[in-house]
């Protein structure tokens, strides 16, 4: 089982960030505080001593100019509101929180938004017209085949939370027997409706019936979809609304987890929240991101199955994140296939688009879109925000990592409904083990990871992974790593095989610092590091290269020290 990728306190000591909300303060709670603590607590306050925990509490939100906007009891996490919004009020408050031995981290409340690349609408049954070759790239005609006679059969009813923009239930490619279920409100929104179109968009990729689509999930008589609102109509949230929407998730039972937004950086309540969730047994899938760098938050953390996009050639799309991928599926080719998009805000959008397609746009994704009339981009702060409305319930298409995400979250519900019994190790380790070789070969990539998803070789029953046409895999969080208030690092190690396997840690002149000698057992192992070299002393700042050896095969990745 995965445990948490470092200790609390990445956050620790920095403050607000161009992008961070300016009157939000996300606080975790320190556990069990002792009595000595609370007596301590009480005497910086200048309250009483013996003064009850919550009112200390109370008291310390007061010092720090907040109130509280939302708690999450399961991860001690406490989302406030400043009554003076701005930098140097988020700031006053993070120190107030920072000083208090109540508490375990205090972090300005990050950014976070859709993870789609560029959209467009269009009429028509585009299943029929066979413009959805996103399932045709995954192998899913041939598992659904399987499934339609009896080879692969469905036992269990699955839930899997999309945590996005909600979901448009009046959608008619929704059955209207089992809609999906309105969850929790995060956003900044009055109301958990999809106002933007991209959870719907998400949610028609993974449970769509046939119609004018087909979504990835065989049989609707085992799925449930929960939509849990984290973005608003303009796409944008924030990484507080994340966590939180993660934890009511777990609470709602849901085994899959899909989120295709992206965050530039992590937040000890968000990697709270992550750890919780993944020790409660659900699968986490989230978008890569489209920023053509390194993968975005959540999708970075170890605990979290990062999915890059595919164009149609099986490629790495040019706008899918590097790095820290673990499986690639179809996102849709981009604005750069040199496909053409209607004026923002040019009547009708929706209709008549389909035929100024050049032939490039064969490789867009193709789903669900939502049934509200869109207000082009004039309340929001990108212009290619809230296009997937169509005043009806057509079908839409895009590209985006976003897209790539829902297709591997509906394989891992698939997989959950399949047998029940699998944890979500399990699920993991089938997805990427069963993947297809994309066009840069088989084996681990960085920007493609594993490889492609394959319905069919990961739902067959008689499927037996080849450790041979595997690579090692590293990454670690966080990175750079401060010793001093992160505590911790965590290797995120994927070995291919059973048989001994060793992790060395050089300097830059190559140097040995330290290693570890591992327990050869194939899937997802982790070792933390606290900065100390082999005579445990704490090594000086500077880059270090991180070696993953088994079995003739190795992987490196570079770890930035900085005291």
């Amino acid at each position: 089982m995965l445990a948490a990728a470092g200790g609390l306190g990445a956050a620790a000591g920095q403050g607000w960030r161009a992008g961070d909300a300016e009157d939000q303060v996300l606080v975790l709670w320190r556990a069990s505080p002792t009595q000595a603590d609370l007596d301590a607590e009480a005497a910086r306050l200048r309250r009483p001593a013996g003064r009850p925990l919550a009112l200390l509490r109370g008291d310390l939100d007061q010092a720090a100019g907040a109130r509280t906007l939302r708690d999450t009891a399961l991860i001690g996490l406490h989302h406030v509101r400043l009554a003076a919004p701005g930098p140097a009020a988020v700031d006053a408050a993070l120190a107030a929180y920072r000083a208090s031995a109540l508490v375990a981290s205090a972090e300005a409340d990050p950014p976070l938004h859709a993870a789609s690349a560029c959209e467009l609408s269009a009429p028509g049954p585009v299943y029929q017209q066979g413009l959805q070759w996103d399932l045709t790239a995954t192998a899913w005609p041939q598992a659904d085949q399987a499934y339609c006679g009896g080879a692969i059969q469905l036992q269990g009813q699955v839930t899997v939370a999309v945590l996005d923009t909600g979901i448009d239930a009046a959608q008619s490619d929704f059955p209207a027997g089992r809609p999906p279920v309105a969850g929790a409100n995060y956003s900044s929104d009055a109301d958990a409706n999809d106002d933007n179109g991209h959870g719907t968009f998400c949610a028609g990729l993974i449970g769509a019936v046939p119609g004018d689509l087909s979504g990835a999930f065989f049989d609707w008589n085992y799925l449930n979809l929960l939509s849990v609102k984290v973005l608003n109509s303009c796409g944008e949230g924030d990484m507080g609304g994340l966590a939180e929407g993660i934890v009511y998730a777990v609470q709602q039972h849901a085994q899959v987890i899909s989120m295709s937004v992206q965050g530039p950086q992590g937040s000890d309540a968000l990697q709270a929240a992550v750890v919780a969730a993944w020790q409660a047994g659900a699968v986490l899938v989230a978008a890569a991101g489209n920023d053509a760098g390194p993968a975005a938050y959540p999708a970075a953390y170890p605990n979290v199955l990062s999915v890059a996009a595919l164009d149609h050639l099986d490629r790495a799309a040019y706008y899918s994140n590097r790095g820290k991928i673990d499986l690639s599926a179809p996102g849709g080719d981009g604005a750069e296939a040199g496909c053409s998009y209607p004026p923002l805000g040019a009547p009708p959008f929706c209709q008549g688009v389909q035929a100024s397609y050049p032939a490039a746009c064969g490789g867009q994704m193709w789903s669900l879109a939502a049934s509200y009339n869109p207000v082009l981009g004039s309340q929001c702060a990108s212009p290619g925000d809230g296009h997937y409305g169509c005043g009806g319930t057509g079908a839409a298409a895009g590209s985006g990592t976003s897209f790539a995400a829902p297709l591997v979250a509906a394989a891992a519900a698939l997989l959950v409904s399949q047998d029940p019994s699998r944890s979500n190790q399990d699920v993991l380790q089938r997805l990427l083990q069963s993947a297809a070789p994309t066009a840069e070969g088989a084996g681990f990539h960085s920007d493609t990871g594993w490889g492609k998803l394959d319905f069919d070789q990961a739902l067959e029953p008689g499927f037996h992974a080849v450790a041979t046409v595997k690579q090692p895999g590293i990454y670690n969080y966080p990175n750079p790593f401060h010793p001093g208030s992160d505590g911790l690092t965590t290797f995120s190690l994927q070995l291919t095989g059973d048989g001994p396997a060793r992790l060395d840690l050089f300097d830059a002149a190559g140097q040995l610092v330290r290693h570890w000698d591992l327990a050869g057992r194939s899937g997802m192992q982790l070792q933390a590091w606290d900065g100390h070299n082999g005579r445990g002393q704490l090594v000086g700042n500077g880059g270090y290269r991180a070696v993953l050896t088994q079995g003739g095969a190795r992987a490196v990745a570079k770890v930035a020290v900085l005291q």
